[in-house]
């Protein structure tokens, strides 16, 4: 984690309970997500696209914690969208801002 930048590691800080579990608590798999999504933000950096840290972590861990919902996003985007937009009604109902940008 020393590559990161401080907002950097208060993101992941902040999404660790929810990692750790599906990482099985092991330091080597969340030191090769940690890589992995180092490497992504950076390629993405290097190709031009504003992609932020936050999004790339939030898409990493639907990658890892729901893969099925993942491989539908990937084949289908725009339910992403759908998502997004049934989560912030939600959040509207109950008056709680807790949707990430995705």
């Amino acid at each position: 984690m020393e590559k990161l930048q401080f907002e950097q590691k208060k993101f992941i800080i902040q999404k660790l309970p929810l990692l750790l579990p599906v990482l099985e608590h092991n330091p080597r798999r969340l030191k090769r997500l940690l890589n992995e999504i180092q490497l992504n933000f950076s390629v993405n950096q290097n190709r031009g696209q504003s992609i932020s840290f936050e999004q790339l972590l939030n898409w990493t861990i639907i990658e890892y914690v729901f893969p099925s919902l993942a491989a539908i996003v990937k084949s289908r985007p725009r339910y992403l969208l759908l998502i997004k937009s049934a989560l912030d009604k939600l959040c509207l109902q109950t008056k709680k801002t807790i949707v990430p940008d995705l």
